[in-house]
Parts: structure tokens; C-alpha cells; sequence
């Protein structure tokens, strides 16, 4: 499937979930961290996947989520997938966040959210 192809399906699924939400797809020929890492200038977070490979395949292939949550200018999600690409089962339907505590009081997360397979 091109890359077009995957594009479009997840914009058209994205929609179909979250009516309210723009959704832009861009086709760039350069190596993704370095995209990446250049739109999180102007981003507030960056999502993005891994194949969860690890180790000495990393070190020899490279892990573009590694250098783009070292790299970007905002805040990285790393979401992790099981070892066939595939989506891991949402449990639990919760997020967890972790604070450091500094010598200001830590910031207050508010809302919730649940995680739909689809």
C-alpha cells in the first residue's frame, strides 16, 4: 500500500471518529525524524509509534522515535505496538501521567480519557 494510500485512510478513519477535528495529511520525502522533529517547532505534543524492535536492531536501523522525542522543541508521546505492527489492546482505558516535582507545586491534569479499539 503506498503511502498516499495509508494517509488517506487514516485521515478518512480519524474523521469518521472525531467529526470536530481538522485533519491535514502531508506526503514528505525526507527521512521522518527529521520531519518530525522540524513540525514539533510548531507543535504542542508529537505522537508517534514504535515497532518496539529494541536493542542492537535499533542501534543498526535507527529509531526515529528515539531522536524525535530527544529532539523535538514539545512535549513526544511514544506509543507502543506489539511485535507484529499491530495495535496493543487498550486494557485499561486510562492514561498514566508522571510528574517530577520541583520546588513549584506540580500542575493540575484535569478531564479523562478512554481508549476505543476500533
Amino acid at each position: 500500500m503506498a503511502s498516499e494510500d495509508v494517509l488517506t485512510l487514516a485521515a478518512r478513519r480519524a474523521r469518521r471518529h472525531h467529526a470536530d477535528l481538522t485533519v491535514t495529511t502531508e506526503t514528505v520525502a525526507e527521512e521522518p525524524e527529521y520531519v518530525l522533529v522540524r513540525e514539533a517547532r510548531n507543535a504542542s505534543v508529537v505522537i508517534v509509534g514504535t515497532r518496539g524492535r529494541g536493542g542492537i536492531t535499533d542501534l543498526l536501523l535507527g529509531s526515529v522515535s528515539l531522536t524525535v522525542a530527544t529532539e523535538a522543541a514539545c512535549p513526544v508521546v511514544v506509543v507502543r505496538g506489539a511485535q507484529d505492527d499491530r495495535a496493543a489492546d487498550a486494557r485499561h482505558g486510562r492514561i498514566v501521567v508522571g510528574l517530577r516535582r520541583r520546588s513549584a507545586p506540580p500542575p493540575q491534569v484535569r478531564g479523562s480519557a478512554s481508549a476505543r479499539s476500533a
